[in-house]
């Protein structure tokens, strides 16, 4: 009995040093951590990472690795960043190239086929019987500037345009571009110290744009009077000397004369010829073409070119130039009667 006494007897309690130095069990690592494969299953196949950064076997890699190992095939595609200016231009730049400098060619073809304004806003500016001649003098000086600057943004747009023009042609012919970036600024640089080191003369005399503007003034301040060459009108400079001899500058002014040369009479429904740049009476010139649809000598005096009915169109630019100039003319006819009357 003793002997079965003690073995029912109820086990003694752990003291607290024992429970104190026992060891204590800890969870796993595995469990710890998600299931790697749910995780798996949640993150697209991304175990191996998961798996080296609990091990600590290997450094953690970062966001952009595990996409790269994701997406190994995009490799190829992907920019160089670093040598990127030195990348070579192929065949199969030649489109972009030729779109790039069409794009410069067309930006500056819109800004000077949009001057037109500007030239008939000064011309009523610098008509001095409803300004001023004080505030004529400084609107028509304010526009000017306005008209230059234009004419200076062009150029800068043209050498855009025939810098890309030019790395187009030579990788055409085979040439090797290997640094295109570099030739890119490199001539813009250089066309544009070309362009500022010349003189005012030589910036603008021979500029379409500009000659329409100092001409719509001239008109407005001498009705009566064609315009002299334009390098007539604007001051001579340092630099200018060589180009004394230069006819193209002569002859950049134009002489406008709002008669036609058929009829005699102030122009009616203008038509300009293409070929010549005589403009006459929409009817004058039908009349002088009527049964003949080829070319006939231009009937303005001392010009040897002919040409076709067809190459004449109607001229709108030209048909308000002379009605505004008909009816300065008219002003100061009645402003001539009034002072009679009064004298």
């Amino acid at each position: 009995m003793a002997r079965a006494a003690r073995r029912t007897r109820p086990a003694r309690p752990q003291a607290e040093s024992d429970i104190e130095d026992e060891p204590e069990t800890q969870p796993s690592q595995d469990e710890r951590q998600p299931s790697a494969k749910g995780k798996d299953a949640r993150r697209g196949g991304r175990s191996n990472a998961s798996r080296m950064q609990v091990d600590g076997e290997d450094e953690p890699k970062t966001e952009a690795a595990e996409d790269g190992d994701d997406d190994d095939g995009d490799e190829n595609d992907r920019i160089d960043v670093a040598n990127f200016y030195n990348q070579p231009l192929t065949k199969e730049d030649l489109p972009r190239l030729k779109g790039l400098a069409g794009d410069w060619g067309t930006m500056h073809d819109n800004i000077a086929n949009r001057t037109g304004f500007i030239a008939e806003l000064a011309a009523s500016i610098a008509d001095l019987d409803v300004f001023s001649r004080e505030d004529s003098e400084k609107g028509v000086e304010a526009l000017e500037t306005i008209m230059r600057d234009i004419v200076d943004v062009g150029a800068e747009m043209k050498a855009n345009e025939q810098v890309l023009d030019s790395i187009y042609q030579d990788l055409a012919r085979g040439e090797a571009i290997n640094e295109a970036v570099n030739r890119y600024t490199v001539g813009i640089h250089s066309g544009l110290v070309e362009y500022e080191q010349k003189t005012t003369r030589q910036k603008y005399v021979k500029n379409p744009q500009y000659i329409q503007f100092k001409q719509s003034i001239w008109d407005a301040q001498n009705p009566d009077t064609p315009m002299p060459a334009l390098s007539e009108l604007v001051p001579k400079e340092d630099g200018d000397d060589s180009d004394d001899n230069d006819d193209e500058i002569e002859v950049g002014g134009v002489t406008q004369d709002f008669k036609c040369p058929l009829s005699l009479m102030p122009l009616q429904d203008p038509w300009t010829s293409s070929v010549c740049g005589h403009s006459f009476s929409g009817d004058a010139i039908k009349d002088y073409f009527r049964g003949n649809r080829g070319a006939k000598k231009c009937p303005a005096a001392g010009c040897n070119r002919s040409f076709t009915l067809a190459q004449c169109q109607a001229d709108a630019d030209l048909a308000k130039k002379v009605k505004g100039v008909l009816r300065r003319q008219q002003r100061r006819a009645d402003d001539s009667d009034a002072d009679e009357v009064v004298d």
